[in-house]
């Protein structure tokens, strides 16, 4: 797939690996819809894309609410009209024994990591088969495949985005 003047949405986007997608598209020629939850970072990372010449819609969205994921996949196809490329990395971890983790943050967890990423690929399902060419990119982490001392949490969780994107593979 040629990505030059394709239209992408990344979420998680303000730093770090999302960061790093949304520049690496942006040099491509890619226009971007990005998000995040920290309205200066996305800011900072929005007039970064722009100086590579592509056009850039920041949205301040938080990836484990529904209407916010909604507003932010409305936004994008309002902007720029359709959708090839979906980058789904929003994500976040707790790190400690499960006996110390709490309700609360298993849930923050799966919210976000889970729910919201199936929430935004379902969203944007539509706008991606309109195209003749789509594709949607799930970061994961070895986490997904490895164990490792106080992740039980965030492992189980990346485990369910390996079984649901081979699924999703799956589908026509």
């Amino acid at each position: 797939m040629h990505i030059k003047d394709k239209d992408a949405i990344v979420t998680g986007a303000s730093k770090g690996i999302g960061k790093a997608i949304a520049l690496a598209l942006a040099r491509q020629g890619v226009s971007l819809a990005i998000s995040a939850r920290s309205k200066d970072e996305l800011d900072r990372t929005a007039a970064e894309i722009r100086q590579s010449g592509v056009k850039c819609l920041a949205i301040t969205a938080d990836m484990s609410k529904e209407d916010d994921i909604k507003r932010f996949v409305q936004s994008s196809v309002r902007e720029y009209g359709s959708v090839q490329i979906l980058v789904n990395n929003a994500g976040m971890g707790h790190f400690k024994p499960v006996y110390e983790l709490s309700s609360t943050e298993w849930d923050e967890m799966f919210n976000l990591n889970v729910r919201g990423l199936f929430i935004m690929t379902r969203e944007c399902l539509p706008h991606l088969r309109q195209s003749a060419e789509s594709v949607i990119v799930n970061v994961a982490s070895l986490a997904g495949k490895n164990a490792f001392v106080n992740g039980a949490g965030y492992a189980a969780t990346k485990h369910a985005v390996l079984g649901f994107s081979r699924c999703l593979m799956l589908e026509e």
